[in-house]
């Protein structure tokens, strides 16, 4: 049906191009911008609580007056803004309103009211993976994504070593595909599953669960841990924790972190939990059905309590707790990456508790990463007399006064120089060993270890900047 002017009782007026209360024949007093019109004609211009706004786009003024300017309580416009904002129009302050806070555009002669937000495909994704969020986000075609076993796989590892960078997920995750690797982190964080950060250049992108994304991935029988910010200041160890655990990971060598070893040994039940937990991890333990080989016994601390997965260190109930284990045909692997060198009893104190548990059948083995001043406190260095014999030779797991063979096989402790995966991790495990007044940019770094590789490639990096000759042809050429 054509809605005529005289059929809606519009008025010359109107016609005219003047606004006119609905209800009320006479022109409303106040209808340029900025003064609203008032309701039942009363003519009182910027009366609060009230707001002038448009239903329709591209209305003229000779048009019915239901299509353009109402007077609506300020409630109301501000109500109706946010749910037209909802449904996809984009809202503008309206200059109508008295009280402020009103996203109802007003509608001016013929002029433009609510402008419509063109929703492409991957808008509209967008828009519902950020409405359909929590730990079942992903599992359903209408929340713009569909997640794969990739991600849950990254979801679980970053929430068990506490954070991962992009570049790792894109290695160990998605192929190697980076733009893979940042589409699928993209999703996540949009559903509320991932946190991401840049405070660090040389690390790049930084991500980890939130707690929807802990819960959904967390598998039954597992302790349940907490989402966690991971601090910047040891961000460097948590990365090389986690490429030494990705490194076990790529092989099928299952890991678990120090986060989980925690969580499990917190019950107070006698070790059953920890217990439990091992041999669903694939720990050989007493009455598991393994066949042959041997099997892992737990050790006992200070204070009488079991202890599955921490390492007693003491006397008074203290516990050391590796960096993460491998279990390792039906064995668990203690793995440990040092950054800095420990006191002389602090380390005695560990090492001694190794020694025990590894005595005692409840590990089979140590694996030691470690940066150059840690290498020489575990297995001491060459003298001007000889060798010169570090802690593991004082408790008789090296030859004394002999250079150690790391070739040998079967060894109880294990002693290897670290080496970051990653090109950002490596940087920063650089900076850490060399003097300070060696130290560079990241950019400088990578122009250097760039000329390294054409030269000296069979030279430790570090070794060959710290030559004096090759640290000033370096600054000559800069």
């Amino acid at each position: 049906m054509v809605h005529t002017k005289a059929a809606q009782g519009v008025t010359p007026a109107q016609s005219a191009g003047t606004d006119t209360h609905p209800g009320s024949g006479t022109p409303a007093r106040g209808t340029s911008r900025g003064s609203p019109a008032t309701p039942g004609g009363g003519g009182e211009s910027a009366r609060s609580g009230w707001c002038g706004w448009g239903l329709f786009s591209g209305v003229s003024a000779g048009e019915p007056w239901w299509l353009g300017r109402v007077a609506v309580p300020h409630a109301v416009g501000v109500l109706v803004g946010r749910l037209l904002g909802l449904a996809g129009w984009r809202a503008v302050q309206c200059s109508r309103c008295v009280e402020g806070g009103c996203l109802v555009p007003e509608l001016v002669g013929g002029g433009v009211g609510f402008d419509r937000v063109v929703l492409t495909r991957k808008r509209r994704a967008a828009a519902a993976r950020s409405a359909n969020q929590g730990a079942g986000a992903g599992t359903a075609r209408r929340h713009g994504w569909k997640r794969t076993p990739a991600d849950e796989e990254l979801l679980d590892f970053a929430g068990r070593f506490g954070a991962v960078t992009l570049r790792h997920a894109t290695q160990h995750f998605y192929g190697g595909v980076w733009e893979t690797a940042r589409k699928r982190v993209q999703y996540m964080a949009e559903a509320g599953l991932l946190d991401r950060n840049d405070n660090l250049k040389w690390a790049g992108t930084l991500i980890y669960p939130t707690a929807a994304g802990m819960s959904a991935v967390r598998a039954l029988g597992h302790p349940e841990l907490r989402a966690i910010a991971p601090s910047d200041e040891r961000m460097l160890h948590r990365l090389l924790v986690a490429e030494a655990a990705l490194r076990m990971h790529a092989r099928s060598v299952p890991v678990i972190s120090e986060r989980q070893m925690r969580a499990v040994e917190r019950a107070e039940d006698g070790g059953r939990a920890a217990e439990a937990f091992a041999l669903l991890s694939g720990v050989a333990v007493d009455g598991s059905g393994e066949s042959g080989g041997p099997i892992a016994r737990p050790t006992v601390d200070g204070v009488g309590r079991v202890r599955w997965w921490g390492i007693p260190a003491g006397t008074k109930g203290e516990v050391h707790w590796p960096d993460f284990m491998a279990i390792v045909g039906g064995r668990m692997v203690a793995v440990e990456v040092e950054i800095a060198m420990k006191e002389r009893w602090r380390m005695l104190s560990v090492l001694r508790g190794y020694k025990m548990a590894i005595e005692g059948g409840h590990i089979a083995q140590v694996l030691w990463q470690v940066t150059p001043d840690v290498l020489v406190q575990l297995q001491g260095r060459r003298g001007s007399n000889g060798w010169e014999d570090g802690l593991l030779q004082e408790l008789g797991y090296l030859e004394s006064g002999r250079v150690p063979d790391w070739t040998v096989k079967g060894r109880p402790m294990v002693v290897r120089a670290i080496e970051g995966s990653d090109e950002g991790v490596r940087y920063a495990l650089s900076q850490r060993v060399l003097v300070p007044s060696i130290r560079s940019s990241y950019r400088q770094w990578k122009v250097w270890r760039s000329i390294w590789m054409e030269e000296s490639p069979s030279l430790d990096f570090e070794d060959w900047l710290m030559r004096p000759t090759t640290m000033a042809r370096l600054r000559s050429m800069t």
